[in-house]
């Protein structure tokens, strides 16, 4: 545990004016400054930053903090790394306590700052032989399209095929023979001589959002080698204290700032396709580092970020990828989506092809969730969906069960749940946790009020689960249910977005609260009535909102225009996916350029549209 005394250390110490330049045009007003708010996008810069107090405050999105907190929404670190990443800028040493308050002295940190030594002087190694690179591997970095801007904001680097110079360069540097070997940059051979791990290659160095190295990834140049053995593409560092493949992602510190800015994140599979699609605008981009997307990876990027968009080759293995991805990230808090690119085609192909269309063309590429590409894979399996029967079709949704029972997102579980129920052609109801997918109906027990009491009761099924727009607007229409019925009914907005069912339901509060006779007691059981009739789920939306209104602080009136902008998207996402249909039908150039068109605008419009 870092000391109080270390954090006030740096709270005091790092200048946040200096911290924010790094990516915030300051401008001096009156005695503070003045800048456009990194955190939401705004023409008139109303983010002010004070060197008395060193704090910030933006009057437009109501962010505000010290240099700490101002890195943790940033950067999306926790509280303990945002510290640490302020107190190596700073060059301030943290002192740690133990349980008792008494400082610790912990010999893995010394370990990793050995480690951090031998991998920055291996990256100044690299860099160095870079610019003496024979003539062989500056004709491929040129067929390749690396342009000098990308090889710099990077630091792409060279490691010769022959020579043993890196070791004697970590020798002089202070680096001991154990530690190179532990960082993976050296090995021994089976005469106990230490040898280059990485040879004949470029070298990307893996950077940690501290702007550490803490690995390399070495990407073979075949000019280099003509005596016909097959060799690796690509080379990873081993793993170390400091280099963890399932939770670092490539190029996140060089994307950071685009990002945030843009709300997603193309995730790519390799180090020249961040490059690639780099160099032609495209920045939002991160690369796994020879692994698949893990949780971590997704937990790492759910403090950035609303969407994520896997890119995948658009073959049988990109396809296979993508429904694998399904079971890793269905528990993630974002939202994460895949696209294909043409078949036969990467990102970097793609960005050398496009140039600076590349943007528009990723923007336009239709976005499929991943248990859609999971069903997919599985009905291919089974034949195509046209060919997969009941028993297969339990098979699979067994399966998708298994992955929703660790969702702990009730609506996020509940919309995956009514997605694979409409692929598979069964009852919502039966995807639901408590059901079964054999044909056996489940029947839930639900509480209904009597007498002043609750009591179990079966649930409806048949009328099928309420999507999370729905249940928003209940809940609004719940906490005001004498006055707001008759306003949702005449809204052709949230009306058009909503339920058979959900309508009967207004209708049927609408009639209530219309009697003339009837004591407002007598209203209110025939309110419960109605409710008992539809079953569980609306009994407990009703509990939820009295609760929820009887907080101090609560408006309900707003809950109802949330969910106005709310159909709103959901009409919208409702018109892209009708365009995505009609992109992939058509073979008119022309039609798809103007379908193009109307979808970047449509996107557009919901990103205004969606909070961030």
């Amino acid at each position: 545990m870092i000391s109080p005394e270390s954090i006030q250390n740096v709270r005091e110490r790092v200048r946040l004016s200096d911290l924010m330049r790094e990516e915030c045009d300051l401008k001096r007003s009156g005695s503070r400054w003045v800048c456009g708010c990194p955190f939401h996008g705004e023409r008139t810069p109303s983010c002010f930053v004070n060197d008395d107090t060193n704090t910030f405050h933006c009057f437009g999105c109501g962010e505000s903090g010290d240099a700490i907190s101002y890195v943790m929404r940033s950067k999306g670190f926790a509280f303990a790394e945002s510290v640490e990443y302020l107190a190596a800028k700073a060059g301030i040493d943290l002192v740690r306590i133990g349980r008792e308050g008494k400082a610790a002295h912990s010999p893995d940190h010394e370990r990793k700052e050995q480690l951090v030594r031998a991998l920055t002087e291996a990256h100044r190694y690299f860099r160095w032989c870079y610019e003496r690179a024979p003539e062989v591997v500056q004709s491929y970095i040129m067929s390749r399209g690396l342009t000098p801007a990308a090889v710099d904001a990077f630091g792409i680097g060279f490691a010769p095929v022959g020579g043993d110079s890196l070791v004697s360069w970590l020798r002089k540097a202070g680096v001991s023979d154990d530690v190179a070997v532990i960082s993976g940059l050296l090995k021994r051979d089976q005469s106990g001589q230490l040898r280059p791990s990485f040879r004949g290659r470029l070298q990307f160095p893996i950077v940690s959002e501290r702007n550490q190295v803490v690995g390399f990834g070495g990407r073979l140049v075949p000019a280099l080698y003509t005596d016909g053995r097959e060799r690796p593409k690509y080379i990873n560092s081993l793993e170390s204290p400091l280099y963890r493949k399932h939770k670092t992602l490539y190029g996140l510190p060089v994307a950071m700032r685009a990002i945030r800015e843009r709300g997603e994140v193309y995730v790519v599979e390799g180090y020249l396709d961040v490059v690639g699609l780099w160099q032609v605008g495209v920045r939002n981009v991160v690369a796994c580092c020879g692994t698949a997307l893990t949780s971590e990876h997704g937990d790492r990027l759910a403090r950035l970020v609303r969407r994520v968009v896997l890119l995948f080759d658009g073959d049988d293995a990109g396809r296979v990828a993508a429904a694998r991805a399904f079971k890793t990230v269905a528990n993630l808090a974002v939202d994460v989506w895949v696209s294909f690119l043409p078949e036969g085609e990467d990102p970097d192909d793609l960005a050398r092809r496009l140039g600076a269309g590349t943007e528009d063309f990723l923007s336009a590429l239709p976005r499929r969730s991943l248990l859609s590409a999971f069903l997919d894979e599985q009905f291919r399996r089974h034949g195509g969906e046209d060919m997969t029967g009941p028993v297969a079709r339990s098979a699979i949704g067994e399966e998708i069960r298994q992955v929703l029972a660790g969702v702990t997102r009730d609506v996020v579980r509940h919309d995956l749940e009514r997605e694979a129920a409409s692929r598979l052609r069964i009852d919502p109801g039966l995807m639901a946790l408590g059901g079964r997918t054999d044909g056996i109906e489940s029947r839930d027990r639900v509480s209904s009020e009597e007498g002043g009491r609750w009591v179990e009761m079966p649930s409806e099924t048949s009328r099928g689960r309420l999507t999370a727009v729905e249940q928003q607007l209940l809940l609004a229409v719940m906490a005001q249910w004498e006055t707001l019925p008759a306003v949702v009914l005449a809204d052709p907005r949230v009306c058009g977005v909503m339920s058979p069912s959900v309508l009967e339901f207004l209708g049927e509060l609408r009639a209530v609260v219309a009697e003339e006779s009837g004591r407002d007691a007598e209203k209110r059981a025939r309110v419960k009535d109605v409710l008992r009739s539809r079953g569980g789920e609306w009994i407990e939306l009703w509990r939820r909102s009295r609760t929820m209104a009887a907080a101090s602080g609560t408006d309900p009136t707003k809950w109802y225009d949330d969910c106005v902008r709310a159909c709103r998207r959901q009409q919208m996402v409702g018109v892209l996916i009708e365009i995505e249909r009609q992109i992939e039908q058509s073979n008119d150039e022309s039609a798809r350029a103007v379908l193009l068109g109307r979808k970047l605008d449509m996107r557009r419009q919901l990103d205004r549209l969606t909070p961030r």
